[in-house]
């Protein structure tokens, strides 16, 4: 049972569950979905996850005191189940679920009053900085029995640890908006982000991957995704991250919204 007055660790879990089930809902609806919902209906999934998020948003907002606030989570879950929880519409480029759009609103809103509601910028960082950590754990010995050989060696092997980090991880997201050619490695709905994966051994590889990169800084453009974190393995120093950085800076994004993690790998010691 909750307290009268609940910490900020519990506020900070029913927020996060609540974002969770609204992006669980976009997944099934816009395209992205788990693979751990592989095989259920998805439009009855997505209803399901938007009720739980009204259930849930309305215990949020009775525990930090909004009898009001929750009062109006009732009003719009008997307008929503009337009108189906997945009723979408079409936005300047995409479709969104309206229920979803609404509660964010709240959710949003709780999120900033209470000091929890993260910044774009800082979140797309700590992201950084988790990848950034498994550069030694990519060679290791004790875990696997040679350093990364290809692209998906390193995109399999970072999206395990990824995964306990955000569970929401979805592994090759479709994209709301289809876009041939583009198929994006991996995406993280709750951050908004999409990670690309690249895997170089030579200066040539190094250029591939440039054209690569602006390429996808363009195909991958959109309201529901509108961070790119891009991976950039080499089996050994080919550019400098520097080298990586101004290119980044040249193609069309806004500085806030990409990221670039560059990782150096080791050849793994035979025991």
């Amino acid at each position: 049972m909750l307290d009268k007055v609940p910490t900020k660790t519990r506020i900070e879990a029913l927020v996060e569950q609540v974002q969770k089930l609204l992006g669980d809902a976009d997944g099934e609806m816009l395209g992205g979905a788990s693979p751990e919902y592989e095989g259920y209906d998805a439009e009855e999934l997505a209803s399901y996850f938007i009720e739980r998020a009204f259930v849930t948003l309305g215990v949020l907002a009775e525990a930090v005191g909004l009898p009001g606030i929750r009062q109006e989570l009732q009003q719009l879950q008997a307008e929503a189940r009337v009108n189906g929880f997945t009723s979408s519409k079409m936005g300047d480029e995409e479709p969104y679920l309206v229920w979803g759009s609404r509660l964010r609103q709240y959710v949003d809103a709780i999120a900033q009053l209470h000091g929890l509601k993260k910044s774009e910028q800082t979140l797309l960082a700590e992201l950084k900085e988790v990848v950034q950590r498994t550069e030694y754990f990519l060679s290791d010995s004790l875990v696997f029995l040679d350093a990364p050989k290809s692209e998906k060696d390193v995109h399999d092997r970072i999206e395990g640890v990824l995964r306990c980090y955000f569970p929401d991880l979805m592994r090759k997201p479709a994209l709301a908006k289809p876009v041939k050619n583009y198929e994006p490695d991996s995406g993280i709905p709750s951050l908004k982000t999409l990670i690309e994966y690249k895997f170089i051994k030579t200066a040539a590889d190094a250029k591939r991957v440039a054209d690569e990169i602006l390429a996808d800084t363009r195909g991958y453009a959109s309201k529901q995704w509108p961070n790119i974190l891009f991976v950039i393995y080499e089996t050994k120093r080919v550019k400098s991250e520097k080298e990586w950085s101004d290119l980044l800076s040249e193609c069309d994004l806004d500085a806030e919204h990409y990221g670039l993690v560059v990782l150096r790998g080791e050849p793994v010691k035979k025991k």
